[in-house]
Parts: structure tokens; sequence; C-alpha cells
């Protein structure tokens, strides 16, 4: 019971760090790689479960019926266990494959937000839009005012150059 509850534990905790690394910048985005380098260890867990119940899952049910009464359990729970062995093999295999994925998955999904971090953080798109008089007085012609520019700035006069001045 104390492994299910730290494994749990480990696993709700890896996801939560994933779940907000990716809502934020912060870190480099690490809590991707906690959650996503703890996936194969779980995963592991998952296939270690399945091998185990595979070579002795009559050593399950034996102890089934041994505790019956301690465990509370009724007369069909050892009978209704072996019928759902196939259920269970199959949704250890599936967890395993999820863990994989999850794994594969976070790292590239990582490695596309970083490269759109690092590509929203050095964007002109938005700088277009500030001060342009100084650009434009850089553009002067020789008559001394400055044609407007074909993104519709307005012309600025000789008497606003205090450059010259």
């Amino acid at each position: 019971a104390l492994f299910c509850l730290i494994l749990g534990s480990i696993h709700l905790s890896t996801s939560m760090l994933g779940l907000m690394s990716f809502g934020s910048r912060r870190c480099t985005r690490c809590g991707l790689v906690v959650s996503g380098f703890v996936a194969p260890y779980i995963a592991f867990v998952y296939v270690t479960i399945f091998i185990a119940l595979l070579a002795d899952s009559s050593g399950l049910f034996s102890y089934l019926e041994d505790h019956q009464g301690v465990m509370y359990l009724g007369e069909n729970v050892v009978r209704n266990w072996e019928r759902l062995m196939p259920l269970l093999y199959v949704l250890l295999a599936l967890f395993s494959v999820a863990e994989v994925l999850r794994f594969v998955t976070l790292r590239k999904l990582r490695e596309r937000l970083l490269l759109s971090d690092a590509s929203d953080r050095y964007n002109t798109a938005d700088c277009s839009t500030g001060n342009n008089d100084l650009s434009e007085a850089l553009l002067g012609n020789d008559n001394g005012s400055v044609q407007a520019s074909e993104v519709g700035a307005t012309s600025v006069d000789s008497a606003s150059k205090w450059w010259e001045n």
C-alpha cells in the first residue's frame, strides 16, 4: 500500500509540474522534462507488475483464497479475478505504452515550446508600430522635409529636426 501511495504521489506531482510548465515559460519549461523523464520509470513499474502476474498469477489467487475472510471477500471474488486477469494484462500494457508515449511527446513538446518562446522573444513585428520620427529623419531628402513612407507615416518639417540645432 505504501508503494502505491508513493508511486501515485510521484505521478501526480510530476504531472502537475508538467502542466504548470506547459502554461508558463519560467525555468525553460523544466517541469516538462521532469514529467517526461519520470514516465519511463512508471512504465517500468507497470511492465514489472505485468511480468510478475504472468509468471505467478496462481500465487495471487492462492493469496486471495487464503486471506478471503480477513479481507472480507465474497465467495466468487477469486473466480472473478481469474476471469478479469486478461483485462488487467491489457490495461497494464496500455498504461505502459501510454507512459512511453508521454515521454516521447513531452520531449518533442518541450523542444517546440522552447523554439516558440525564443521566436516570440526575438519577434520584431511588435516593434514596428513604435515612434518612426527618428527613422524618417534618417530617410529625409534634400529640400528639408521628409517624404511619407509607405507605412503611412506623416512628413516631418525642418523645424522639428532637433538634431540640426
